[in-house]
């Protein structure tokens, strides 16, 4: 799968481990993984492709920061508040300036 994925989005094999190894420090990977959540682990499931295309066509750099845990603190903190408007605005925010750094 590897070797697969990087031949496709043309870059190295080390490139793309440096990117899922800076997923997997910011915690993305595992804490979906291991929550247990079927819901959290679908909708896991569903952006793995999303942010494979993410790297593919705006690079490396830009997908890492999109993924940064810190770009996820005002979802989570309206979730945790019970907020469920505060929550949707933050995931409309989030998404719309996740377009706007891929598209930069």
């Amino acid at each position: 799968m590897e070797t697969e994925l990087s031949d496709a989005l043309q870059i190295s094999r080390g490139t793309l481990r440096e990117a899922m190894r800076q997923l997997q420090q910011e915690g993305l990977i595992s804490a979906c993984q291991l929550t247990g959540n079927e819901t959290l682990l679908h909708q896991w499931s569903s952006l793995e492709g999303s942010i494979r295309m993410s790297i593919m066509f705006a690079g490396v750099e830009r997908a890492i920061k999109n993924m940064n845990g810190k770009r996820h603190h005002d979802i989570v903190d309206a979730i945790e508040a019970g907020d469920e408007s505060a929550a949707a605005q933050a995931a409309v925010e989030h998404m719309a300036g996740a377009a706007n750094n891929l598209v930069a």
